[in-house]
């Protein structure tokens, strides 16, 4: 669990963030138009399945989620004891879990979620990110993938993989059920639901 990240050129893994920082990357602060977003795709979905969010953080989205008509089996997972620790009250399981590593992977399988819901992480699993989708679309078949992107008009890093929401439908390739972006005067979000096959 020591993967870190640059935080104005300073190496920190995600526990340490957690761990100085009360609320990091805002998600308190999580905008409306997110909030109705998740809303919207999970109501596609119907009650009673388990949902896994990678890279829960403080379980924002998961609360979000558990406040709605849905009857969802939440379970939180990120790579911070910390953040998993602060998120417990928001989900009936949670697991600390580095999705790019194949070992915890394996606990992935043994949760058996019927969604997987990735928020924004995939920026920071890039290196990573074609043993990620090889993994989904190995051990998950089947099962549904919510995912919430960022994308960033002048992108520079990341571009080998995807820069804007077709490339990232094409480079996940999954069974679409809804797809789409918002965009805001100075944000755009790529989104969509899928099965994965």
């Amino acid at each position: 669990m020591s993967e870190s990240i640059d935080l104005m050129g300073k190496k920190i893994t995600c526990e340490e963030l957690y761990n100085k920082i009360d609320d990091p990357w805002k998600q308190t602060t999580l905008k409306n138009e997110i909030k109705y977003l998740v809303l919207f795709l999970i109501n596609n979905l119907s009650n009673n399945l388990s949902l896994l969010e990678i890279g829960s953080g403080l379980g924002i989205i998961l609360d979000c989620i558990r406040n709605s008509n849905k009857n969802f089996n939440l379970i939180g997972s990120d790579i911070s004891e910390t953040a998993i620790r602060k998120c417990k009250d928001k989900c009936t399981d949670y697991h600390v879990i580095d999705i790019i590593n194949d070992k915890d992977f394996k606990k992935i399988i043994e949760i058996n979620p019927d969604i997987i819901f990735i928020k924004d992480v995939t920026w920071y699993i890039l290196d990573k990110l074609d043993n990620v989708k090889k993994n989904l679309k190995t051990n998950m078949k089947g099962k549904y993938m919510i995912h919430i992107l960022n994308i960033y008009e002048n992108q520079k890093y990341g571009k080998e993989y995807f820069t804007n929401h077709q490339e990232i439908l094409n480079f996940f390739d999954m069974d679409y059920i809804i797809e789409g972006t918002i965009k805001d005067k100075d944000w755009k979000i790529s989104y969509f639901l899928a099965k994965i096959i």
